[in-house]
């Protein structure tokens, strides 16, 4: 289960949520929350900027989430004033079943995809880590896109994701809207110089990892 998934209206008030969340303040330019009694700063973040009016303006609606140095339970989110938030938090989000998610599963088959990008950071402390970025065009803003690891198969250095749709529970204008999704991982063993991302059997992505030292 999640540690949290929680909707914040644009101005900071939560609407719902299942787990514990405080909007500590909302900014034109970000949100600043905390999640008492847990440690979030390592955590999976899956966040995505919503209007209620079911505008869209891709440019305001980006969303960068960061963790607070020093403070484990606290998170920045950049998000513009007019847009509010939905917010989910896992451990690792390669271990969710299918029984946790929230909504239902739709076909990712003709999903456009773009900005898939790569990198190992290596640079000290340890543990060194694996990021995978991208965005995917979603039928309206309740769908979420996420990236999961599949077994491991074939070259060892080649790491395989499986990219799938959740359509979020609730009423949601129908408007195609990019949005982010990304995965993370500690660099363990082999060292990974691929990503392959499918939809299905499909391939979709194919990336080289570049190294950051």
């Amino acid at each position: 289960m999640p540690i949290l998934e929680a909707l914040v209206d644009p101005v900071g008030r939560i609407l719902r949520s299942r787990g514990n969340l405080r909007v500590l303040r909302k900014m034109p330019d970000r949100m600043d929350v905390v999640c008492p009694g847990q440690d979030v700063s390592r955590a999976f973040v899956l966040a995505t900027a919503w209007r209620p009016d079911g505008g869209i303006g891709l440019a305001d609606a980006m969303v960068a989430v960061s963790p607070v140095p020093g403070v484990p339970e606290q998170l920045v989110i950049a998000v513009s004033a007019h847009y509010g938030l939905t917010l989910r938090i896992d451990n690792d989000p390669a271990e969710i079943g299918e029984g946790d998610r929230a909504g239902s599963q739709l076909a990712c088959a003709g999903i456009r995809t773009r900005d898939w990008y790569a990198w190992a950071d290596t640079m000290p402390p340890s543990p060194h880590e694996l990021h995978v970025i991208g965005q995917a065009e979603v039928p309206n803003p309740g769908v979420e896109p996420l990236l999961t690891a599949r077994p491991p198969s074939g070259d060892p250095r080649t790491l395989h994701l499986d990219f799938s749709l959740h359509q979020e529970p609730g009423s949601w204008p129908s408007a195609s809207v990019w949005k982010p999704m990304r995965f993370d991982r500690a660099l363990e063993g082999v060292a990974l110089r691929r990503v392959v991302v499918y939809c299905g059997e499909d391939v979709i992505a194919d990336v080289a990892i570049d190294e950051v030292q």
